[in-house]
């Protein structure tokens, strides 16, 4: 027969064994993360190209773009235009699904400030021979979750690369510049891009990408034409000064011929990004290089330092794709969504790259999340036998009390 200490005991080393399971179950703790490394992360709930990806307070977001091919007697175009707006929280490893921004479009230049989310220009085919431009810029509050519109962009919508200095957006369309101011919601056109010396007749350059350092934006093109062809060109703006200075050429890395497949092909990038040097080294990565005239991904990411203006080649993506958005958060590299060129297959695949020389951590999760069905089991299965002891506690002391 159980006394009633035994019963005590009982009860105490039930409560102990249930807590100290229940705390191991939900004890996150922090971890090394292994450098120029590849692993795949939860996906986005809609696969798409041609999207917007930007990182905003930790967490990245992906809006727009589109999802399917259509098929002509000319070839094949883009269709199925989408406004989905999802958002990716590192942490938790789940993405939630947002207010979705009001005008379905592909192509278009995108930058966060301020919590602010500025999706500019872009495009949308309709239908065969319905092809639309757009000039429009909608803003997206990560905080209050909803789109605003602003002041049309006095330029042409396609191709634009977008950057941040001292609180004003610059935006790169061609050659021209333009600064928004976004207390005033006012566009304003700056000095131009200088066409080089030794460009032949105007023409035989394109804009690979863009970064900032030193609140400098430094401006990568590429030239196109045969005579120069594996040479790049770096132009650098001063905000302060409103003035254009050439950097030193390139003829290494993604301009070197060495890395041109073919021979005397130049070859074009899909995506960039920078890393900030906080938990790995400040250097801009350049994703899915393309192939001149073919679009077909090539296998080579590269790394450029900028500050020692050297190159070197990182460990390939762990899918090779094209139109393909990038964010960075803490110095870790997200690579989302992008499609197959050659079979036309659309990817929501999340893929993330810790590069070379990181010094991080992954931070506990502390973010509370619903129970799963797991959780759900174990939470019945435990209250079932709190009820059991209670009424065999009951069912003791009443016998008890009847002797």
């Amino acid at each position: 027969m159980l006394n009633k200490n035994k019963i005590v005991s009982f009860l105490l080393i039930f409560l102990f064994i249930s807590s100290t399971f229940i705390t191991i179950r939900n004890t996150v703790s922090a971890s090394e993360l292994v450098d120029d490394l590849w692993s795949t992360k939860t996906p986005m709930s809609q696969a798409r190209a041609d999207l917007g990806v930007v990182a905003v307070d930790g967490k990245i977001y992906a809006i727009g773009g589109y999802t399917a091919i259509g098929h002509e007697w000319w070839g094949t175009y883009p269709t199925n235009y989408t406004n989905t707006n999802e958002r990716y929280d590192p942490a938790t490893n789940m993405w939630t699904t947002l207010e979705p921004m009001p005008t379905s479009r592909a192509n278009f230049a995108i930058i966060a400030y301020q919590s602010k989310i500025y999706c500019i220009g872009g495009e949308s085919i309709d239908k065969p021979g319905n092809y639309n431009k757009y000039c429009i810029v909608e803003v997206y509050d990560t905080v209050t979750n909803s789109w605003s519109t602003k002041n049309d962009i006095p330029f042409d919508g396609l191709d634009i690369q977008v950057n941040i200095v001292n609180g004003k957006i610059f935006a790169i369309s061609g050659y021209d510049l333009f600064m928004y101011d976004s207390m005033a919601d006012k566009w304003t056109k700056k000095t131009s891009v200088p066409l080089p010396d030794d460009l032949y007749n105007g023409f035989g350059i394109v804009c690979d990408f863009t970064i900032v350092l030193d609140n400098k934006i430094m401006v990568y093109f590429r030239y196109t034409y045969a005579l120069l062809m594996g040479k790049g060109k770096v132009m650098i703006y001063d905000n302060t000064a409103n003035v254009w200075s050439e950097g030193k050429p390139q003829t290494t890395g993604i301009y070197g011929k060495f890395n041109q497949v073919p021979y005397g092909i130049s070859v074009s990038v899909a995506d960039s990004c920078i890393t900030t040097g906080t938990y790995a080294p400040k250097k801009v990565y350049v994703w899915g290089l393309l192939t001149a005239g073919s679009d077909k991904p090539t296998l080579s990411n590269w790394a450029y330092d900028p500050v020692e203006d050297t190159w070197l080649i990182v460990k390939n993506m762990s899918t090779y794709r094209a139109q393909f958005g990038v964010a960075v958060v803490n110095d870790i590299i997200y690579v989302v969504g992008g499609k197959d060129v050659e079979d036309a297959i659309f990817f929501s695949i999340n893929e993330q790259y810790v590069p070379k020389g990181y010094t991080g951590t992954i931070s506990p999760d502390t973010t509370p999340t619903a129970p799963t069905s797991n959780s759900n089991t174990l939470i019945i299965g435990i209250v079932i036998i709190v009820a059991i002891a209670v009424v065999t506690t009951g069912i003791l002391i009443t016998k008890k009390k009847q002797k």
